[in-house]
């Protein structure tokens, strides 16, 4: 069986956990320093905090921005369940909007509508790495935190021609490097920011022992061990990137011959390929899915209709028509580096017969 998704792990993986185990040391040390240095080198973000998830990261994120009680954070329904659940351990109160139908970003119509004198920021999420519009630092007043958990290497491309990381614009931004993620470490996620004072704030958090003045804090810190895992996946970010690129260039080919669309950016990027995302008639999907199961290939739904975060709160469907349709009329494909070739022309001749 084809898995949907599968980290790449080869020998200097292996290598780099070995030295790292090899020192005796394995708390959060000088693996964990260099990651974030060698993290903060490659997107261009100046300040970096290793933490132990996503989830995490966006805790500390809203923590950085006074986030809390009494506070509102608007965010958009057609995302992970982690946010709300960081909005809620902050103690602040989640508002959702719908999202724009061919990138499946958050819809700023729709954010402008709900800004009220308790919101006290807005969460960007670029949806399975397909990179949303950035306003800039803050919206109206408010900060933005973009969530780039799923976009490691994706970039947009300015006028001028430069490319900028995506977490670049924002206020504050987060990464993930779970085992699903782009470059995977197990459990990883980081904060990170051009602003010295919200990197200290995020450090100081996170470093909660030996410090003079108590306050409550949670030990969110990373293994050495996880910590040279990432180090060594981050070198093969590149290489990664160019081997998505080529699975979903084939992919195009066939689907662009049946007219099929997917999930595409709006604006001029380098799309990391995180995801390869389909739209169909609902009854279609569930054909292809099993079909594509019959020939040893699984797919998934990449978010369903009853994770909605709407849905989850138990708010009106009618008020998130596009999410609610995208939730019924996608599909994803297996794209990532560990496929061999012959896996993906397993996967094209299928759909070719499809």
């Amino acid at each position: 069986m084809i898995q949907h998704n599968k980290p790449y792990f080869d020998q200097s993986d292996q290598d780099a956990i070995v030295a790292a185990l090899k020192t005796g040391y394995v708390a959060q040390g000088h693996e964990a320093d260099m990651l974030e240095q060698e993290l903060s080198t490659y997107t261009k973000i100046p300040y970096a905090t290793l933490v132990n998830s996503g989830t995490t990261a966006i805790y500390l994120a809203l923590y950085a921005l006074n986030v809390g009680k009494g506070g509102e954070v608007i965010l958009p329904t057609y995302v992970c369940s982690a946010l709300l659940n960081a909005i809620y351990m902050i103690g602040a109160t989640p508002v959702l909007v719908d999202v724009k139908e061919q990138d499946f970003n958050i819809d700023w119509n729709k954010v402008a509508e709900r800004i009220t004198e308790k919101t006290q920021a807005i969460i960007v999420p670029h949806v399975h790495g397909v990179p949303a519009f950035v306003p800039g630092e803050c919206f109206e007043g408010i900060p933005i935190i973009e969530d780039c958990a799923t976009a490691l290497g994706t970039k947009i491309i300015c006028e001028n021609g430069e490319s900028n990381h995506v977490g670049r614009i924002a206020k504050i931004s987060v990464l993930s490097f779970y085992a699903s993620k782009f470059c995977a470490m197990g459990y990883g996620g980081f904060v990170m920011t051009r602003d010295k004072s919200l990197n200290q704030k995020t450090k100081e958090y996170r470093e909660f022992d030996c410090v003079e003045e108590y306050q409550p804090r949670f030990n969110f810190q990373v293994s050495d061990l996880n910590a040279a895992l990432g180090r060594s996946q981050l070198k093969k970010v590149d290489v990664f990137l160019e081997r998505r690129k080529k699975i979903a260039a084939l992919y195009d080919e066939v689907f662009n011959s049946k007219g099929i669309v997917k999930q595409s950016p709006l604006f001029d990027c380098q799309y990391n390929n995180y995801r390869y995302i389909i739209r169909l008639k609902q009854e279609n999907i569930k054909l292809l899915s099993s079909y594509l199961y019959q020939k040893g290939i699984k797919t998934i739904i990449p978010i369903e209709t009853y994770e909605l975060l709407h849905n989850y709160l138990g708010q009106e469907p009618q008020g998130f028509p596009v999410a609610e349709h995208i939730a019924q009329s996608t599909l994803s494909l297996p794209i990532y580096p560990a496929m061999a070739d012959n896996e993906v022309e397993q996967v094209v001749s299928a759909i070719k017969a499809f």
